[in-house]
């Protein structure tokens, strides 16, 4: 059981509370609650409405922004070259006694027993990213229309697009009646670093909340690693079945990596609420599609080279929280 002490506190702390909101109250609805101003004029008292001018998003704004990206890549098909007669040489020899290789010019692409393999297009997903930046613009209201231009600049944190593809090749060394299996798998990682767009928006305004669709260009800065590897399984066609060489199961490795920027477009719609003459809250939607383009990762080594990686197609969807500081309201564009 509390005290009487106790009781009396609480009682106390609740007064306080409720006096503290009702002071919060009058402080922000005085003008409201206090009605039109009256003066007195030759013994009269006459009412004097108060005009209040309607909010004007017209102006120069600045602010930031902080939200989730999600982005989509295709990778695109590519063919791979090995050097299948060198592959073969190698398995002759007894495993695991390779106390006599043959020449290093057996183990090169200008082997004439080269075959070309297929990696298939493949596409992979990634999951949310976080990302944030910074956004500057300008906008025009007419009516209840408002135009404007904006551009933004925002960093992507760990946003990797990761994808692997596999195809299986097979082929016949003839003038050793031996028959080579190979598994090509091909990875593909894509890392967008950066993105930022130049963008109209259009929008419709009711006092302090504003509406609006915005589109333009999009770039994006990415970074792409590729890495195809080659297992490959040799057997004796002579025997019935075919036996698997002594040395029969090799494996090979090839991987690169490459930078560049691409640019698209990006659409989407947003809304705002100023919560007062300088400060307002929003938030933005945006489809991003940064298109294609062709990254030369591609790598080679004695027995393998990889052709180049194709990035089909990059888009995502990012949401943002915007915060605005509107200069307009300062004299800065109205």
């Amino acid at each position: 059981m509390k005290s009487n002490n106790q009781i009396k506190s609480l009682q106390c702390k609740v007064v306080l509370l409720g006096a503290t909101l009702c002071l919060t109250v009058l402080l922000f609805n005085g003008s409201a609650l206090a009605g039109p101003e009256q003066y007195s004029g030759k013994g009269k008292n006459v009412a004097v409405s108060q005009e209040v001018a309607p909010f004007n998003w017209s102006g120069f704004y600045i602010g930031g922004n902080l939200g989730g990206n999600w982005t989509y890549a295709d990778y695109g098909s590519h063919f791979t070259e090995l050097a299948a007669g060198a592959v073969e040489d190698d398995s002759e020899i007894p495993a695991p006694d390779f106390h006599d290789p043959p020449s290093a010019d057996d183990f090169t692409l200008d082997d004439e027993d080269r075959a070309t393999l297929f990696s298939p297009s493949v596409r992979g997903n990634s999951d949310v990213s976080f990302m944030g930046g910074g956004q500057l613009g300008y906008q025009r209201q007419f009516g209840n229309m408002v135009f404007g231009l904006e551009g933004d600049f925002d960093g992507v944190a760990s946003n990797r697009n990761e994808a692997t593809a596999r195809s299986t090749n097979v082929f016949n060394i003839f003038d050793e009646d031996d028959q080579v299996d190979s598994v090509l798998k091909s990875w593909h990682k894509t890392e967008v670093n950066w993105q930022a767009s130049v963008r109209a928006r259009l929008g419709y305004a009711n006092g302090r909340f504003l509406v609006y669709g915005t589109g333009g260009a999009a770039f994006a800065d990415v970074s792409t690693w590729s890495r195809d590897t080659v297992t490959s399984h040799v057997f004796d066609t002579f025997d019935n079945p075919p036996n698997e060489e002594p040395g029969g199961v090799q494996i090979h490795r090839v991987s690169g990596h490459d930078d560049g920027t691409l640019v698209g477009w990006t659409a989407g719609a947003g809304a705002e609420y100023a919560l007062c003459p300088l400060v307002s809250l929003g938030i933005e939607y945006r489809h991003n599609d940064f298109g294609s383009q062709t990254f030369h990762d591609n790598s080679s080594s004695k027995y393998v080279s990889a052709g180049s990686s194709r990035l089909d197609d990059l888009s995502g969807d990012q949401v943002t929280m915007r915060i605005n500081i509107l200069l307009g309201h300062l004299g800065l564009g109205k």
